[in-house]
C-alpha cells in the first residue's frame, strides 16, 4: 500500500474517531483500544513512508528513532512512550496500564498524532504537486 493511500483512507479517519472519542467519551476500555490503535496506525504510516524511501525497518522502536533522526516526528521521547504503552497494553491490559493510558490521552501527549497529521498532510500535498 501507498503511504499517501494509507495516510488519507486509514490515518485521517482513525485520527479524527479517536480524537472525538478521546474528547467526549468516558468508556476507559474503548479509549485504550482507540488509543493502542491510533499509535499502530500511526507506526504503519511512518513505517510505509520510510519504505517508500527505500529503508526497510520492521521494529516500531526502530521507525520511530529513524523518523525521529529524519525530522519526520519532532518528540522522539512521546513517541516511544506511546509505543512502549501500547506494547505493555497488547500483553497484559493489566489496570495499571489502561490508566496510564487514559493519563496519556491528554492534549500535550497527543498532539504527536495531530503533529503527524499535518506532517503527512505537507508530505501529501508536495508529492501531489510534484507527480
Amino acid at each position: 500500500m501507498h503511504w499517501i493511500d494509507f495516510y488519507n483512507n486509514e490515518y485521517c479517519i482513525e485520527f479524527d474517531k479517536f480524537n472525538e472519542l478521546r474528547k467526549n467519551s468516558n468508556n476507559k476500555n474503548m479509549l485504550c483500544q482507540k488509543y493502542t490503535n491510533i499509535v499502530s496506525i500511526s507506526c504503519k504510516l511512518i513505517k510505509y513512508y520510510i519504505h517508500y524511501q527505500g529503508l526497510f525497518l520492521f521494529d516500531d522502536r526502530e521507525v520511530i528513532r529513524k523518523a525521529f533522526y529524519t525530522g519526520l516526528i519532532k518528540d522522539g521521547e512521546k513517541w516511544i512512550n506511546a509505543v512502549t504503552l501500547l506494547k505493555a497494553y497488547n500483553y497484559s491490559k493489566q489496570a495499571e496500564v489502561e490508566n496510564l493510558i487514559i493519563l496519556y490521552c491528554n492534549d500535550e501527549n497527543c498532539k504527536i498524532f495531530e503533529d503527524l497529521k499535518n506532517t503527512f498532510k505537507s508530505l501529501s500535498e508536495a508529492y501531489i504537486a510534484n507527480s
